[in-house]
């Protein structure tokens, strides 16, 4: 009762130091211990509310209880209307911090217990419990788990019609329940089921703030379902959206300081909400169209990159994103000055984020330094005599020992230090989440030859490197991407090594992203000659990560590495290392367990064995280790991309003297002749490039005459000959495996794809989808093919007559 009375003197200061003093350990035992005794239990569980109300540290020590999620479900079957109350309300308060929800979901991991009772609380015939219960559900469905498994406990058509209800308490947790409901993709049906988006209309309108802010929160969770979609089209949401957005941000007048700072905040809470409803929306391209043309918000969006409130501008970054992943919208956003918009918000987010960790850095060395004086305090007065201590407005403690006196944090300090370390961490995650949405709208900005060098000349790389440094996975992976694609420049590599830019790539090859993988591994190799780059490399261990990558039993994470390490062979101190470090050993492994199976794997080890052979020092090595057998392999492979490949290589072999040799070895000129009755075009020219290439040693043509393969040779001397013995091949070719016709389409279309992506870069123009543009551009790609082939068999008819020269 003593304590029942100090918490209900609604003393901050008093509720602290009770925290601090180890009350609720011992409450929680006397609810496990004297659970008949209902009075007492009574007064525990009051206490616990009390507390728990406003202080996260003692929502933290509750949680950390172990006792008291058993002891609150075992509460929750009591028949004591007010033991049940408060019980609930203990509940509610735990639930309401995020890190302790985390708690409480781990240890309630399958047991529905809890969700049960208090879903059974809200149609009670009291309303006091059915109100305490619906503040619980508000939190405990901010965990998705037990929101999909709130319409198995309750009629969700009941608690739409609480959402209507009288008292505006009451209906603000309705809404902010139901739309916690929305969050889950398998409670959309339900939802649309009971009228939820025609619901919704009318809230948006309602005069409770809160519930209209829940409301929009609804909406955009909604428009993410097809459906939905069409219902919010049809009952026009759209427009009041809109309205809102631009309501919220016009000029109030001159009012009352106090009046315009609580109208403010609340404005910025709508905007959230707004903006997270309107950037889901953009997502089809007809509501897209209508927020930026009918709608006119792409300025407003613009304009609230500069709002006072960090999550408005995320939102109004995540907007901006969603809306330049269209190229056609690339030159509105220019016309307002977006790109600048842009860059000034993300410099202010980096700096924002480097005072952030700065104090929170300070914050906690002040925490660690005052457990250090307890320590030590402690172990002094172990052994030394009784000393009184002297109360005072700070915790003062006289040294027996050394008569010195030791200041520490008084309680109410450190829980005001750690509410500061609490909500700087929040905003740092928002922080983080702004910048992911501000690089996002650069990668694809970048997209642009203009836009790539507006970027990279006009800022540095430490703003673009800033969002790299966050711990967030977000900020990390689209902070990667845009940078990667800025390296394409070409221009400040110097500084982009010197910021530890050879790291983030390192990193990025590890990642569990196939596409952004394979984009490190570019960025590595268009690096790779900067000046100080191997040192760099060196001292951020990228040789043993590299190494480390082809260990990998992963084909993708296989390939993402040799990809790397090929451009990096380029470089002969770099090739020499990894030739040291047992690279060949490596692709031998790797090409014996996988052989034909995946055909880019087999296209980057290929390239590295041609990459390494054509430096003197290592060419006979690699060939010797293995190498040769690889390319031989590969030579018959039916992957075009992989006879590509392995040809090239083959040619730089073929071309050095100390090398020719090795190709007629053993019966290997057997299989580079075979590869001229390719049906690709370009792998019969190379192949025949290979054969020139061995021929122009007069010692080595006996080896490679036959009578049949210069009959072989002569077949494809005609041009217009050769073009249909190309044709025959593949016919026959398609005819044994119906496959290779769909593996050279997807090539074929690839490369078109390729060299239209670059036509409509260099002439500043958008991609179109019209019929008549697709279909203009399949008969530019049918005349293009043919075009191809006929100059390809004009360089074989060169070839033939130059390899029948050198064999004459």
């Amino acid at each position: 009762e003593l304590l029942k009375n100090l918490s209900d003197l609604n003393d901050d200061s008093q509720h602290i130091a009770m925290v601090h003093e180890g009350v609720l350990a011992p409450l929680v035992e006397i609810l496990k211990e004297e659970a008949e005794d209902a009075d007492l239990c009574l007064l525990a569980i009051e206490i616990i509310a009390t507390l728990t109300i406003k202080s996260d540290i003692a929502k933290q020590q509750a949680a950390a209880c172990e006792d008291l999620i058993p002891t609150l479900m075992q509460l929750l079957q009591t028949e004591d209307d007010d033991l049940l109350f408060h019980t609930l309300t203990v509940i509610g308060n735990l639930a309401s911090m995020e890190s302790v929800r985390d708690v409480l979901d781990a240890n309630l991991a399958g047991d529905r217990q809890v969700l049960e009772c208090v879903c059974q609380a809200t149609q009670l015939g009291q309303f006091a419990l059915n109100l305490q219960s619906m503040r619980a559900l508000v939190y405990i469905t901010q965990s998705k788990a037990y929101a999909k498994a709130v319409p198995s406990e309750v009629n969700v058509t009941s608690l739409l019609d609480l959402a209507l209800h009288s008292n505006p308490t009451m209906q603000r947790h309705a809404i902010t329940v139901v739309t916690n409901l929305a969050a889950v993709e398998d409670n959309w049906d339900e939802l649309l089921e009971v009228g939820f988006i025609d619901e919704l209309k009318d809230l948006i309108a309602a005069d409770n703030f809160d519930v209209r802010h829940e409301a929009v929160r609804g909406v955009a969770h909604m428009s993410l379902s097809r459906a939905a979609l069409a219902q919010i089209d049809e009952l026009n949401i759209m427009d009041n959206l809109c309205d809102m957005l631009k309501a919220s941000i016009e000029d109030k007048g001159r009012v009352a300081a106090q009046v315009t700072a609580f109208m403010g905040a609340r404005d910025l809470k709508i905007q959230v909400q707004l903006l997270f409803a309107l950037r889901n929306l953009c997502l089809t391209e007809a509501q897209l169209l209508r927020v930026v043309k009918e709608y006119d918000c792409l300025p407003i969006f613009i304009k609230l990159l500069e709002s006072t409130g960090i999550d408005v501008r995320k939102e109004a970054a995540g907007c901006l994103a969603v809306i330049v992943r269209r190229p056609e919208q690339h030159v509105a956003f220019m016309s307002l000055d977006g790109c600048e918009a842009v860059m000034k918000c993300l410099k202010t987010s980096v700096a924002i984020t480097t005072e952030l960790l700065k104090d929170i850095a300070k914050y906690q060395a002040q925490l660690d330094e005052h457990a250090r004086l307890k320590e030590e305090i402690a172990a002094r007065k172990r052994g030394a005599p009784f000393v009184e201590r002297r109360r005072g407005p700070k915790t003062l403690v006289h040294d027996a020992v050394r008569g010195v006196v030791m200041e520490g944090l008084g309680s109410e300090q450190q829980e005001r230090i750690l509410l500061d370390i609490e909500q700087k961490r929040k905003v740092k995650k928002h922080n983080a989440g702004l910048q992911a949405e501000l690089m996002r709208a650069i990668y694809y900005l970048s997209e642009e030859e203009a836009l790539l060098n507006t970027f990279i000349g006009g800022w540095e790389w430490p703003v673009f490197l800033g969002p790299l440094s966050l711990p967030e996975k977000e900020a990390q992976e689209w902070g990667a991407r845009a940078c990667f694609r800025l390296v394409k420049a070409g221009k400040k590599l110097e500084k982009f090594v010197k910021w530890r830019g050879v790291f983030y790539v390192l990193r990025a090859l590890q990642s569990d992203v196939v596409e952004l993988r394979r984009m490190a591994a570019v960025t590595l190799g268009l690096i790779s000659g900067v000046e100080k780059f191997q040192e760099s490399l060196v001292a951020e261990g990228g040789v043993d990560v590299l190494l480390g990558l082809i260990q990998s039993d992963d084909p993708l994470v296989l390939s993402s590495a040799f990809q790397a390490i090929g451009l990096l062979c380029h470089n002969a101190e770099l090739a020499q290392m990894f030739i040291l470090k047992g690279l060949m050993q490596r692709i031998n492994e790797v090409h014996r367990r996988y052989q034909d199976s995946d055909p880019s794997l087999a296209v980057q080890m290929v390239t590295i064995i041609g990459n390494v052979a054509a430096f003197d020092s290592m060419r006979h090595r690699s060939l010797q280790d293995g190498g040769l057998e690889v390319l031989l392999h590969h030579t018959l492979s039916e992957g075009v991309k992989v006879v590509r490949a392995t040809l090239k290589a083959l040619a730089m072999v073929s071309s050095k003297d100390d090398t020719r040799g090795l190709l007629l070895q053993d019966g290997n000129a057997d299989v580079i002749r075979t590869a001229i009755g390719s049906y690709h075009a370009d792998a019969v020219r190379d192949a025949l490039q290979v054969l020139f290439n061995v021929a122009t040693k007069e010692a080595l043509r006996p080896e490679l005459y036959t009578e049949r393969f210069i009959g072989k040779v002569m077949l494809l001397l005609d041009e217009a000959e050769t073009v249909e013995v190309l044709r025959r091949r593949q016919e026959e070719a398609y005819s044994k495996n119906p496959q290779l016709r769909e593996m050279d389409e997807a090539d074929f279309n690839e490369r078109m794809a390729e060299v239209d992506a670059k036509r409509d870069l260099e002439a500043d123009r958008p991609a179109t989808g019209t019929l008549t543009t697709v279909t203009a551009e399949v008969v530019k790609h049918e005349e293009r093919r043919r075009q191809e082939v006929r100059d390809l068999c004009a360089a074989i008819s060169l070839l033939v007559v130059k390899l029948l020269g050198a064999m004459a």
